[in-house]
Formats: C-alpha cells, sequence, structure tokens
C-alpha cells in the first residue's frame, strides 16, 4: 500500500487504466517515469530549482554554502532525452493486445543520492558547498527510490544513454544560456 498521497496518485493511475482496458477493450500502456533530470527541467523539481538558484547567486557574485534538504535520499534519475526516447519506443511498439494493460517502468536501475546531484550542481557553478540542511518534505515521501526497466529493456531494447552527471551538465548549459538571452 503506497505511504503518501503521491504513491497513492500513482496507483489510482495504474487502477484507472486496468479498468479502462477491462471496460472498453483497450491495449492500455501505463508507463512509470522515475526521476526525470536534464535540460528544460521545470523548475518544481528539485535539480532544476537548485541550478537555478546557483545561476541566480553567481550573477550575483555571490558563493559560499548551498543548503540541501534531504541531501542524503536516494533517487533513480533519468535524463528527459532518455525518457523520450523510451516513450517513442514505445509508441513505435504499438498497444498491447485489447483489453490487457501493459506496465513499464523508465529507470536507470541505479540509486544516486540527492547530494550527489547538489554537489555536482555546485561544482558546475563554482565556488559552492554543499552544506547538509536536514530531513523535509518531499511528494513521494520516500528516503529511497530505484526502479527495475528490465521489462522496457526486454521488450524494445531501451536502456538510458546519458548519465545523471552529463543530464546536469544540459541542465546548466540550459539555464545559463536562458539568462544570456
Amino acid at each position: 500500500m503506497p505511504s503518501s498521497f503521491f504513491g497513492a496518485s500513482k496507483l489510482a493511475q495504474t487502477q484507472v487504466g486496468l479498468a479502462a482496458a477491462a471496460e472498453w477493450g483497450l491495449g492500455v500502456v501505463v508507463v512509470r517515469p522515475f526521476n526525470v533530470i536534464g535540460p528544460g527541467l521545470p523548475r518544481h523539481y528539485f535539480a532544476a530549482s537548485l541550478a537555478q538558484r546557483l545561476v541566480e547567486l553567481r550573477a550575483a557574485g555571490a558563493s559560499g554554502d548551498v543548503p540541501v534538504v534531504n541531501a542524503e535520499a536516494t533517487r533513480d534519475f533519468v535524463d528527459v532525452r532518455d525518457m523520450a526516447g523510451a516513450l517513442l519506443g514505445l509508441m513505435a511498439r504499438g498497444e498491447p493486445p485489447a483489453a490487457t494493460m501493459a506496465l513499464y517502468n523508465i529507470a536507470s536501475g541505479h540509486e544516486t543520492p540527492v547530494r550527489a546531484v547538489a554537489e555536482k550542481l555546485c561544482a558546475l557553478a563554482g565556488d559552492f558547498k554543499v552544506v547538509d540542511a536536514g530531513a523535509g518534505g518531499s511528494r513521494s515521501c520516500m528516503q529511497r527510490s530505484c526502479g527495475d526497466a528490465t521489462k522496457l529493456r526486454q521488450s524494445i531494447g531501451w536502456k538510458p544513454r546519458i548519465s545523471w552527471e552529463q543530464s546536469m551538465e544540459g541542465l546548466r548549459r540550459s539555464l545559463v544560456g536562458r539568462e544570456k538571452a
């Protein structure tokens, strides 16, 4: 049973997919994307929010400590471009047989500490240091997150190609580019 409203919403979405498949004889594909990162990420995501804050601090000539909440939590980060590739691959494959539902995790299969992402962004921005700000609220209320994309890999041959480190570099470049425009 889900331990948060976020988890409950994910379960409810899956249940709706199952109900639609059964009720209307549809072939339904449900994807569970894990933690999306990379260029163009909206600011309500941790990495984008921190990257934007660092760009603004750097522009103001600031440096120093950067507090990070839930720094010890881990997430399964997947680059937005890899995510798009998985979705395109599933669409090209076609829908499953009528009255069935196929569920796919889009995940790297690796846990990465939030602290590591923050440290990478601080290093890219220069002269900033991550400081653990303790535990805080998160949408998922989970300390650890890691997905298994075996079914997706077996189905369409998908695997992530872009590391979370490369994603952070792309995210930073996209934000710095916007600042200069």
